[in-house]
């Protein structure tokens, strides 16, 4: 059965919370709730298939996930999630909070994906784990791990510029692309 702390846990705990690395989260929520209002039965599908997920997790003994850096264990949840933002998007007084948490979302991502997806089992990920690893220039600490930075002879840090670049691009590309979808249906 779901326990209260692995349902709050795995929403907004400091640990493995969705909603703590990845704010951008409760917004494709309310998307999805929006959705689910519709009536729509693919929105009340994927509600459905969310919360079965979200549940089922909750109640699993090991349910931060091990040495992950985020709930792993709510990955599936994430598509799902997807068409939240998209429902989201279309309402005009949630797009600045999806755009600022959207922000604050990537940098934690960007953050946790840099220093290493393996984090301490305790502690909050984010403050305790992430950043100071980052501060002190610590990237890519799993043996093995590296980025196209690192392999293109950049320090550390510096290494996460390509990275960035791509995701400057892609997010000029994306934001042109629903500009002129909008403009089309207008």
């Amino acid at each position: 059965m779901p326990r209260l702390v692995a349902l709050v846990g795995l929403l907004v705990g400091p640990r493995r919370g969705l909603f703590f690395v990845a704010p951008a989260a409760v917004v494709a929520v309310v998307g999805l709730a929006l959705a689910y209002r519709t009536g729509e039965r693919a929105a009340r599908i994927a509600v459905a298939a969310a919360l079965a997920m979200f549940l089922v997790n909750a109640g699993y003994y090991m349910w931060w996930g091990g040495a992950a850096a985020g709930p792993r264990h709510l990955v599936p949840v994430l598509p799902l999630l997807g068409c939240g933002y998209a429902v989201a998007w279309g309402v005009s007084w949630l797009r600045v909070p999806l755009v600022v948490l959207g922000v604050v979302s990537f940098a934690a991502m960007l953050s946790l994906t840099a220093v290493g997806l393996e984090a301490p089992e305790h502690g909050n990920v984010l403050f305790d784990y992430v950043w100071p690893n980052l501060v002190r220039g610590r990237v890519a600490q799993i043996r093995g791990a590296t980025n196209v930075g690192l392999l293109l002879g950049l320090r550390p840090l510096a290494s996460l510029g390509p990275v960035l670049l791509w995701a400057i691009a892609g997010f000029g590309w994306l934001s042109r692309d629903v500009a002129r979808l909008t403009a089309v249906r207008a």
